[in-house]
Order: structure tokens, then C-alpha cells, then sequence
């Protein structure tokens, strides 16, 4: 059984939305940390409380992000597609 051209291209089109995604994901990742990194240095952060208060503020937002943002779940054609090759 053979898909024809729009399932193929819908196939395509959902695996380079997913990558776009993990992508963008990244790239507000490292801007967060830019950014709060560059705000905490900015301010003059010199105790040892005020970095570990910099530190969670760095990597909490980002870790929660990655956690409950998942990818989206296979179609049934998609899984079909996979056990037939």
C-alpha cells in the first residue's frame, strides 16, 4: 500500500514543524540565559545567596519548559508508515 503525494507531504511538513519547534525551544533557552545572566552581572550579584538566587532563576524556567512541553504525538498513518518499512 503506497501513500499518495498529499499524505507524504503532510508527513514532511508535520516532522519539519516538530523540528522548528525543538528548535525555537533553544533558542529561547539560551536567550533566557543570556539575558538573566547579563541582568544579574548588570546588577552586581556578589554574595554567594544572590548567585544561587541567579542560578535557580537561570535554569528553573528553562527545566519546567522542557518538561512539560512534549512533542506532539505520532499520527496513525505516520505509525502505520513506520511498521510497514
Amino acid at each position: 500500500m503506497m501513500c499518495n503525494r498529499e499524505q507524504r507531504s503532510s508527513v514532511s511538513v508535520r516532522r519539519l514543524a516538530i523540528m522548528q519547534t525543538e528548535y525555537v525551544k533553544a533558542t529561547l533557552i539560551g536567550l533566557w540565559i543570556l539575558v538573566v545572566g547579563t541582568v544579574g552581572v548588570g546588577l552586581g550579584v556578589t554574595s554567594i545567596a544572590g548567585w544561587a538566587a541567579l542560578a535557580v532563576l537561570l535554569l528553573v524556567p528553562p527545566t519546567a519548559m522542557l518538561r512539560f512541553s512534549s512533542v506532539p504525538l505520532p499520527s496513525m498513518s505516520e505509525s502505520i508508515g513506520k511498521v510497514l518499512r
